[in-house]
């Protein structure tokens, strides 16, 4: 509890505890909120979901890798196929060079153009053989005869046994090959232009590839990028909450210094404390509330005795004699009134110490204020009864000494 009581307590004392209290409470609780939101910032820094964030963030750069691993993978092999579809590119343009050599050649050999304008030219003149039989149709059997033997030994030229049907049939023959070689050669056309539209969709597709692998690129490396920067961030700031919670430490071990100084100035005992928590002396974080209520406490009890010698050295109306009867002449008969004796309040039994009592929480200074005014009126009031019930019996007995 408290120590001796101090010795003539003067208003400037009592101001400069109440405002030094009232200063370093409040400066503890700020600190103390300071170095709660210093911890929560610490504790959010190295909490469980910041460190799943940044696993997860970790396996979503490992995948980017491996997909970057997988699309360059591809595209080689991508390459490989272009390299394969090239070479037969190549060999199919040889293969085609060299039908259409072979078929210019067999064209040479062959001349159906030729074929068709010495075959043309016999159908004319088959066609007009009736027409000159017509003409010349009075034109002796003889004649006609030679005609179609001139143009029969004409057909004969063409050929080498002399049978006219195979000769029609040699042509037809080499008519169906020149046919079956053009359709060859649409075919072959056809299979070119398909494979070239196939080398654009895969040239394309290798240049969506590597489109889309530049961008993953780049947002692996803006997301690479972000992390580095926020752990740069999350690194600052938890310096400067270490650095913060230095300093808060040392002005926390200076108010506790400032504490035990003003707790030993305003003598106050500090054995309860030990004997709870069995600790040496010092102000710890643990036992700082106790040291603080303590203090309150003595504080509280410093202002009610100013209270008390206010109220007791307050200076007081004079109390008015006993009534006495002019017609009675008993005047001179009457007892002078005996002093006033001002009896101080009892320290035993005092309601301001009992209502601090059943507060449970630190005061401010108004409330503390409030609360000693309350108690120096009701003082003030029971003793004002007092003396008013001590006049009025001085009265009754003048009035029945004069009878």
């Amino acid at each position: 509890m408290c120590g001796g009581k101090p010795e003539n307590p003067t208003r400037h004392v009592g101001s400069l505890l109440e405002s030094a209290c009232l200063g370093v409470w409040k400066e503890i609780q700020s600190l103390k909120a300071e170095h709660e939101e210093l911890m929560l910032m610490l504790s959010l820094l190295k909490s469980s979901k910041n460190v799943h964030l940044n696993q997860k963030n970790y396996v979503e750069l490992r995948f980017l890798m491996q997909t970057k691993q997988d699309y360059e993978t591809l595209i080689s092999s991508m390459k490989m196929l272009l390299a394969e579809l090239d070479d037969k590119i190549v060999q199919m343009e040889r293969k085609i060079t060299n039908q259409k050599q072979i078929f210019m050649k067999m064209q040479e050999s062959n001349s159906p153009r030729k074929l068709q304008k010495q075959i043309h030219v016999l159908e004319m003149r088959l066609n007009f053989v009736p027409l000159k039989i017509r003409k010349h149709g009075k034109q002796s059997k003889g004649e006609s005869f030679e005609s179609y033997e001139v143009a029969h030994l004409r057909l004969l030229k063409f050929t080498s046994n002399g049978d006219l049907n195979q000769l029609i049939e040699d042509f037809m023959a080499k008519e169906e090959k020149n046919f079956a070689r053009f359709t060859y050669l649409t075919e072959l056309n056809n299979d070119m232009e398909m494979v070239q539209k196939k080398t654009q969709q895969i040239q394309d597709a290798i240049i969506q590839l590597r489109s889309q692998q530049q961008i993953d690129q780049d947002d692996s490396q803006l997301a690479l990028k972000q992390m580095e920067e926020k752990v740069k961030v999350a690194t600052e700031k938890a310096e400067l909450c270490e650095a913060r919670q230095g300093e808060l430490s040392g002005m926390l071990s200076q108010l506790k210094g400032s504490l035990e100084k003003l707790f030993q100035r305003i003598g106050c005992d500090n054995t309860e404390i030990q004997g709870h928590l069995g600790e040496r002396g010092t102000i710890s974080d643990l036992n700082l509330p106790k040291y603080l209520a303590m203090i309150e406490k003595r504080t509280n009890e410093l202002l009610l005795l100013e209270a008390q010698r206010r109220a007791k050295y307050a200076p007081r109306a004079d109390v008015p004699g006993g009534f006495v009867n002019p017609f009675w002449g008993g005047s001179a008969l009457l007892k002078p009134p005996e002093p006033v004796k001002v009896t101080p309040p009892a320290m035993g039994f005092d309601p301001f110490i009992e209502k601090l009592d059943e507060v449970d929480r630190p005061l401010e200074h108004s409330a503390l204020r409030q609360l000693v005014l309350e108690s120096g009126f009701s003082m003030r009031d029971s003793s004002s009864s007092r003396e008013g019930r001590r006049d009025t019996r001085d009265h009754d007995k003048a009035k029945k000494g004069g009878l």
